[in-house]
């Protein structure tokens, strides 16, 4: 979980969130994801057990769903977190 999502919306350093999206991602995405992404290459429809941690993983941080409330799984981002994370 990302610390942001812990937080009432008092996250006002945008330096700070890309930091935390950065390592989130550092920390989460499968290299081999990120490899196919570069080379344009679609993810397949057959969910292997990398595409499946990678996705629980992205669902549990509230990214999925920036602007989302925090009461429905989304992230309760401010309007500029959500765009900096696009």
């Amino acid at each position: 979980m990302m610390a942001t999502q812990l937080k009432e919306n008092t996250q006002t350093d945008d330096d700070a969130f890309r930091t935390e999206v950065r390592e989130f991602l550092a920390e989460n995405f499968p290299e081999e994801l990120e490899a196919n992404l570069l080379a344009g290459l679609k993810i397949p429809t057959n969910e292997k057990p990398l595409h499946t941690k990678w996705r629980e993983s992205y669902r549990c941080s509230g990214l999925g769903t920036p602007n989302g409330p925090k009461a429905y799984g989304g992230s309760g981002l401010t309007g500029q977190q959500a765009k900096i994370l696009k």
